[in-house]
């Protein structure tokens, strides 16, 4: 597949993973969390979903759009991949939470309607990261909107500033099926699909320094101003650039966890939620140790779950943890 050939994105995913995973590691209310991790979490938050979504973009104009794959047989695929661990991961974090009571963040109950609202309002659900799942379905179910968008330049540029626009707006928080994120996000996967169809990643090659120090400048700047459009681009240019200087360097960066970046994001907040549950009765000794634990275990527990998953090759417990083989 494409995705395996291109060696920047597969850092550029590993990436983007890292930090999501940093941006879980704050142990909240149950310790003291430090001036760094605080800042590194910010950091985290300021671009990594944009990252991803851009990252989701970029392949799927190259993997659907560029070969021309039909709606229906793409949506199912997708609605496969995605679907079966939204419902799946719904119902495993409400029986989880429902047990632990007051021992976890946002306790809920396990019923029907909890689980009903945890579908349809993922952002407000027991797992809000799941929000991610419903807006990245949406954005593929435009596939033909995107297609006849991007055949034609002018139109391009112009949905392009719409989305820009609509970013930078204030647009009523609706939950709802992650309405609102999904218009948010847009401009993100658009550009992906824009960059990855004129091929712009080449022109960032050429000037892989100028485009690193400016992005820079850039972040640093806008972070001044409760404008998160601009942060989130700007990390996106400089992720890039690090990624393709890590392509020539340093090409196997990630890779002991790249390849599973999905099933590090449904899977590996559990592991962060029971470090810091050891943490506050005790049982992790020092909060430099949570830290470490949370983001060593996020990680590669989840990779080492994929594996044995990979390895028992039952199709439908590989999808209900989002593997597509």
């Amino acid at each position: 597949m494409a995705k395996e050939k291109i060696n920047w994105l597969l850092i550029l995913q590993g990436w983007a993973m890292m930090w999501v995973i940093i941006g879980h590691c704050p142990m909240g209310s149950y310790g003291e969390d430090s001036n760094l991790i605080v800042e590194l979490m910010n950091f985290a938050y300021s671009f990594h979903m944009p990252c991803f979504i851009f990252i989701s973009g970029y392949l799927f104009y190259l993997t659907r759009i560029r070969n021309s794959m039909t709606w229906r047989n793409m949506f199912s695929d997708k609605l496969k991949r995605f679907g079966i661990p939204y419902i799946v991961f719904s119902i495993l974090t409400l029986a989880i939470k429902s047990m632990a009571g007051g021992e976890v963040s946002r306790p809920v109950e396990l019923s029907l309607y909890n689980f009903f609202m945890a579908l349809i309002s993922p952002g407000d659900g027991p797992l809000a990261l799941l929000w991610f799942i419903i807006v990245i379905l949406w954005l593929f179910a435009l596939y033909p909107i995107w297609k006849y968008i991007l055949d034609r330049r002018l139109l391009t540029i112009v949905v392009l500033l719409g989305l820009l626009a609509l970013n930078l707006s204030q647009i009523p928080n609706c939950e709802i099926l992650s309405i609102t994120s999904t218009l948010k996000f847009s401009v993100y996967f658009f550009l992906g699909m824009i960059f990855s169809k004129y091929q712009f990643i080449e022109n960032v090659k050429s000037n892989k320094f100028g485009v690193f120090i400016a992005s820079m400048i850039l972040y640093v700047v806008s972070r001044a101003y409760d404008m998160p459009l601009i942060p989130a681009l700007s990390g996106i240019a400089f992720s890039i650039v690090l990624s393709l200087y890590a392509d020539r360097y340093i090409p196997k960066l990630f890779s002991s966890f790249r390849d599973y970046t999905y099933q590090i994001y449904l899977i590996g907040i559990f592991f962060q939620i029971l470090v810091k549950l050891l943490y506050k009765k005790g049982l992790v000794p020092n909060y430099e140790l949570g830290i470490i634990l949370n983001i060593l275990l996020g990680i590669y527990l989840p990779v080492l779950i994929s594996v044995i998953v990979k390895k028992i090759n039952y199709r439908p417990l590989g999808l209900c943890i989002g593997l597509s083989k």
